[in-house]
């Protein structure tokens, strides 16, 4: 009997924690290529995920995938921990650390899930937080980390099980930044700014590190909002040092229709090779276009895109999008010429996505676009590229 009370006193604060737990079933096809070449993909992944509220102050988060994947005619699997969170908050002041989310302000220069810890602290002049993440354990194909050609040849060698550890992970740098963050500044203005450094441990006789110092601020005018910001680097390399510039510029509008509907403009831009500028390096690789997918580098973009709800479970967006070279070094993929190199401008790409969500548990995607060389002066007379994808987000339960 008193051993039965014990039992029963122990297990009594488990009960009173509340959890979730749930199964997600991702699925992925894309067929796409330059003109006549045809290349498909597949991607299909179970993503398990466990949320438990550790009394009154404190939640933990572990979710991980995994992953079947077709492309390049060969099938091949890989196991990964995704947001993974233990969280403690007190008064004012949050502790997390684990596998995390971090994005600089800008969104472009680094975003996604790191391993380390975050302070963050609220007060009335805003939320102040500073951190620190490792990459060097996360998966290299969904780390997006490809600053040097060393990290460029290891994003895209396959992942092979003979040869794990240095065919899995991503590069291996190391993430500090202080942070500030404010809602509405006067009730109107949205702002915020970080200093970012990373610190190359890779085994490499030309370490590439950086700082990157980078703001944004939003302002709502009636229907409008108007969103500025800009990121300065300085990055050494080896014994060289440079600094590159890069900034966004953008707009939306709330168009006045019966349903949802938001029409926007932005243009971003980073900075190339010149006498005095160095090309602009972000820390993950963030993908300019649908289509073309080019990397922010020596590169400026344009998007305009109208996104609608049309159906309380039917979305749909288009945009036009159109890219400009910054100089003639920095960017060289597609649809550049390396024998002849004159021009500026790569072309202009179209992509429409329509999503359909009948209930909360089942989302389905399509989407589809094209890439026009024909539009801009670099290669006019080279094959268009195209893309078709269809996404499957189920919740199995």
């Amino acid at each position: 009997m008193k051993k039965s009370i014990v039992f029963l006193l122990l297990f009594f604060p488990v009960c009173l924690w509340s959890f979730d737990f749930g199964v997600d079933l991702n699925q992925d096809a894309v067929f796409g290529g330059i003109g006549d070449d045809t290349e498909a993909e597949y991607s299909a992944a179970l993503i398990p995920h466990f949320a438990v509220s550790l009394g009154e102050s404190a939640d933990l988060y572990v979710s991980a995938a995994l992953e079947a994947i077709y492309e390049y005619e060969e099938f091949s699997f890989a196991a990964e921990l995704l947001h993974t969170e233990l969280s403690w908050r007190s008064g004012n002041l949050k502790i997390r650390a684990g596998r995390i989310p971090y994005a600089d302000p800008l969104g472009f220069t680094v975003e996604g899930f790191f391993d380390g810890a975050q302070v963050l602290y609220d007060t009335t002049a805003g939320t102040f937080n500073a951190g620190g993440w490792y990459t060097g354990l996360l998966y290299k194909r969904n780390a997006n980390i490809t600053m040097t050609g060393d990290d460029f040849v290891s994003y895209y060698t396959a992942l092979d099980y003979d040869n794990f550890s240095d065919t899995y992970f991503a590069s291996r740098r190391m993430l500090m930044a202080v942070g500030w963050e404010h809602p509405a500044i006067a009730e109107m203005i949205r702002a915020r700014a970080s200093v970012l450094g990373q610190y190359d441990l890779n085994d490499t006789d030309n370490p590439y590190h950086s700082i990157y110092i980078s703001a944004k601020a939003a302002i709502p005018v009636k229907q409008f909002i108007i969103a500025l910001g800009g990121c300065m680097q300085m990055a050494k390399a080896g014994d060289k040092t440079g600094v590159g510039l890069a900034g966004e510029l953008g707009g939306a509008w709330i168009v006045p229709t019966h349903f949802y509907s938001q029409l926007s403009l932005i243009g971003r831009f980073s900075s190339g090779k010149t006498d005095s500028i160095d090309p602009f390096i972000p820390i993950t690789t963030k993908p300019q276009g649908s289509v073309l997918e080019a990397k922010l580098s020596g590169l400026s973009a344009f998007f305009l895109d109208y996104a609608a709800q049309l159906r309380p479970t039917v979305y749909a967006g288009l945009t036009a999008s159109y890219f400009i070279r910054s100089d003639k070094e920095t960017y060289t993929a597609y649809p550049v010429n390396p024998v002849d190199n004159d021009g500026s401008v790569l072309g202009g790409e179209f992509f429409g996505r329509v999503t359909w969500s009948p209930l909360t548990d089942l989302s389905l995607n399509f989407g589809a676009g094209i890439f026009l060389p024909s539009m801009g002066n670099i290669n006019p007379k080279a094959d268009f590229q195209w893309r078709v994808e269809l996404a499957l987000m189920l919740v199995v339960f």
